[in-house]
Formats: structure tokens, sequence, C-alpha cells
């Protein structure tokens, strides 16, 4: 649970706060989040398993208001409602020949959606997905493991979608991999994208759903490496990708005055690497090291290219460029961390995390500047009670402010205690 103060101040020319802003004044958000899950593992045999899982999920927030002199909008509440989730799968793994092996399964989710503010009139949604998977891992030689797999999903709300995977590994030797791999996947848009009816404090709808809005697809290819060199503890795994994806959703105006709706607006060709370097040159040093870069070029959809035409829309004209500048700088096209784990005397564990993100955007809007930031971590495991558990120390951006959601950020430096125990 959690409790937020929120809010704006109304600002004059020169600076000075007026006081609570009457469309967002300052108030309490209270949220709450429960998860349960329960899972049940059964051994069919000595190659054989069964699994089934269920988890239950509640998210609720308020940060109601009522709007001073307008007690016909009733209480609006921006982001406020109320989310639940019930989930089922079941799992079948085994192993039909000695060089073959299979898992496969089904999944069901419901999803129910409430928010007098965020689906004004509409009243309670509903949400179901079905899905069904199998994948297939092959190894009939020593130097040579493929992999393939299918997923097929139904969603009430965004349709059907199959999404088919292939990769082979090609083993050099027991120290070096080469690995080659395709797959396709889909993002389903959020339940609000289809159902959205947001009241606006002017009593206006500021946002409405797109029925029919189509999800967005990925098309991955990817060039990997492993070498895993135990002799010197150290491992390396690389990979170079080329991705494509279709239908990137914005959520823009299609007409002068109207509501802001999800569309799918922009075609995107993605290229970049990425690493991870481990090594532990003594018994109670760790290191690990990661990089990534990319790069994103957008174009148009055939829809987007349509609403680039037409004036009053948020492409119209010179506008398409912040929603350009938003797919391609929607991820940083460099990222570099450093994670040096040690272990100190007592049995106390100490762990530094070091992250270098490049800048990023995002809103059409806002930017977020290239930052540094120190994470720092102490922990000591214990035994006696119950079957043991871990106290630890964990402080977040030692090194202070980092640019990353600086409007959300209550405190720069975030120190806080946590307790696990094992039964």
């Amino acid at each position: 649970e959690a409790r937020q103060l929120v809010g704006r101040l109304s600002v004059a020319a020169d600076g000075t706060a007026i006081g609570p802003r009457a469309s967002d004044p300052l108030r309490r958000a209270d949220q709450s989040s429960t998860w349960v899950q329960a899972r049940w593992l059964h051994a069919l045999s000595e190659s054989a398993d069964l699994s089934l899982r269920y988890t239950h999920h509640v998210d609720r927030l308020d940060a109601g208001f009522d709007v001073a002199g307008r007690p016909e909008l009733g209480r609006i509440n921006p982001n406020g409602g109320r989310g639940v989730r019930h989930e089922f799968e079941a799992l079948h793994t085994f192993l039909p020949v000695d060089s073959l092996r299979m898992a496969w399964g089904g999944s069901w989710r419901h999803d129910t959606l409430e928010s007098a503010t965020m689906l004004h009139g509409v009243g309670r949604v509903s949400r179901d997905v079905g899905r069904l998977f199998a994948n297939l891992e092959w190894k009939p030689l020593g130097w040579f493991t493929g992999n393939l797999g299918l997923s097929h999903e139904y969603d009430s709300l965004a349709g059907a979608h199959v999404a088919p995977r292939a990769s082979a590994s090609f083993h050099i030797d027991e120290q070096n991999t080469v690995r080659v791999g395709y797959a396709r996947a889909w993002r389903t848009p959020g339940t609000l994208d289809y159902k959205a009816s947001q009241l606006a404090s002017n009593g206006s709808i500021e946002w409405a759903g797109t029925p029919g809005l189509p999800a967005e697809g990925l098309d991955s290819w990817e060039l990997g490496y492993l070498g895993d060199w135990r002799a010197v503890r150290m491992s390396l795994d690389l990979r170079v990708f080329h991705e494509r994806v279709s239908d990137r959703i914005h959520r823009i105006r299609t007409v002068a005055g109207g509501p802001l709706t999800a569309q799918a607006v922009h075609e995107l060709k993605i290229r970049g690497h990425e690493l991870q370097w481990k090594w532990q040159p003594v018994d109670a040093t760790r290191i690990v090291v990661g990089h990534a870069h990319i790069d994103i070029d957008a174009d148009f959809s055939t829809l987007g290219r349509t609403l680039h035409a037409a004036a009053g829309s948020h492409l119209f004209g010179s506008g398409a460029e912040r929603y350009f500048a938003l797919s391609e700088r929607s991820a940083p096209r460099r990222a570099t961390s450093l994670l040096w784990m040690q272990r100190l005397p007592m049995g106390v564990s100490l762990a530094v995390a070091r992250y270098w993100v490049h800048d990023i955007k995002w809103t059409r809007n806002t930017d977020t500047d290239s930052y540094q930031r120190t994470d720092l971590r102490l922990s000591y495991p214990f035994s006696g009670f119950a079957r043991g558990g871990e106290i630890a120390y964990t402080v977040q951006s030692l090194n202070g402010a980092h640019a990353e959601e600086r409007m959300q950020r209550i405190v720069d430096r975030r120190h806080w205690v946590s307790l696990r125990l094992d039964f």
C-alpha cells in the first residue's frame, strides 16, 4: 500500500505560486496492490512433469476530487479505479525421445476494470485472453541444438494472433556457441486503448477508446554468440539483432478539438547489439558488465500517412516530427551497466551497481537527459528462525538526483530495509 500527495499549483508569470490548481488540486492518492499465486507440480515420470498455476491480482487507486463549482461532473478520479485479474495455466513437459524435449500447455486470463473517470458511462469492462503454446527442443547431434515454438492467442478485445519462433545453436566446442534465430511477437493494446471514456475536469471526453485497434507486431532476427570459458571463470553473451515493428501505436488527436485516441501510425526498423560479460576472478568476487546499443528509424504506416495530411490532426504537417522523435528515441541509444558483487566477512554480501544511460524521450513534449546512477545493497542471510531468511539494506541512486521520471520521483536518494523469511 502507498499514499502520496499529488496535484499541481497555479503559478503566476513571475513564478510565484498562487494556490492549488482547480482542475488538479493537491490531494491524497491512495494505492494498493494484492497478489496471490498458487502452483502445483507433479512428476509424471523421471522425464515428465505437469504443473498447474493460479494467479490472482488486484490493483486499486483513489486520487479523486470534486471540481469547485461543477457539482454536475461528480467526483473526478484521474487514473483511479480497480483492476482484477484471474489467471490459470497448465504446462506439460516431457521427453518423447532422448534427443527431443517438448513443453506444451495453455492459459486463460480474465480481467475486469472499473473507473468512474477513465470509463465514464461505460461501467465495468471485462477482457478474456486464452492461449495455447508449444515448444520443441531437438538435439540430434552434440554440436547442434534446434528450438521451434508456436503460440496461438485469442483476445476478446484484440482478436487472434499466431506467434512462431525458431532458433538454431551450433556448438563449435564446449566453450563456444553460435546461434541464429527468428521470432514473431505481438503487443496487444491495453484495455483503455479500446474502451476509454476519460472525463476531463471541464466535462468533456479527453480520451476515447478505439474499437478494432490492431496489435503491434514484431518480427525479430538475431545472430548470437556465447563464450563460456570456465577455466578462467568468465563468459560472454553477445547478440546482434534486426527488428521490424508494424502498427506502432501513439495516442493522438485525429481532429482539432477531438478526444485523444490510440492509433497505429508508425512502422519501425530497429537495429542494435547487446552483450553481457561475467567474470569471477576469485571465489568471493563477481563482476558483470552489460552494454546495449540501439538505432530506431520510424516511418508512417498507411493510417499515419493519411493523418499526416489531415488538418487538425496531431500528425498534420510539422506536428509529425514530435511523434517521429518519440518513436525513434523511445529507448536509450546506449546503455551500460556494471555490477560488482562481493562476499564480506561474517556472511555479509555487498552489491554495487552503476548505470550509464543515454537520453530518452518519454512523451511528445518531455525529454530525459543522459544520466548516471549508482545503487548499493548490503545483505545478511541468517538461520535459526523458520527455515532461515535474509535481512538487507538498499540504497537507490546513491549519487543523488538523476533525470529519469523526475516528475514522479518524491526523493532523490531512496533507502529501505527488507526482511525475507523462508518457510
